[in-house]
């Protein structure tokens, strides 16, 4: 049996010679020759997705390597590094997006890391350290002035902004 493939498919040559074998078998009814065809495609499903699952973990590793050898984020500090973008991917994207990093292999990704580290670094030095559990929450307790705010504050009043002219 002969069959024709699209030029840029990438079909695993094990599971075209067993479709062969089985649309060649004349034992078979064709009601037991589709369900050995499910029952492939079911089999070819499932180890691709190992086989996917196996690339992202090689590249997740790979990924933790590098970030490892990053010479301003690896070293002593991948742990801390890697803390802190965890913890500023939950606080400003959630539980989902947490997930959805950890489902996409984006976990140890250098440029995730490193990107979600230095939002967790500017928020610690634009603060005066209070946190709310809830930033959008109604409270009557006193927000955190970011210091970034008061220091253009400071810097306009020592310039005489506030001045009466």
């Amino acid at each position: 049996m002969e069959l024709t493939l699209p030029a840029e498919a990438q079909y695993d040559p094990a599971a075209i010679g067993d479709f062969k074998k089985i649309m060649a078998d004349p034992k078979l009814t064709p009601g037991q020759r589709a369900q050995a065809v499910i029952d492939l495609n079911e089999r070819q499903a499932a180890s691709n997705v190992k086989a996917f699952n196996e690339r992202v973990e090689r590249q997740s590793a790979a990924d933790l390597d590098a970030l490892k050898a990053d010479k301003d984020f690896g070293g002593a500090r991948v742990d801390k590094t890697r803390a802190d973008a965890i913890s500023a991917v939950k606080q400003f994207g959630g539980e989902e997006l947490s997930k959805l990093a950890t489902a996409a292999g984006l976990q140890n990704h250098p440029a995730w890391v490193k990107t979600f580290a230095r939002i967790r670094a500017a928020v610690a030095e634009d603060t005066t350290g209070a946190r709310l559990p809830n930033p959008g929450a109604v409270t009557d307790e006193p927000r955190p002035v970011p210091l970034t705010q008061t220091g253009k504050i400071a810097d306009a009043y020592n310039r005489g902004a506030f001045k009466k002219k």
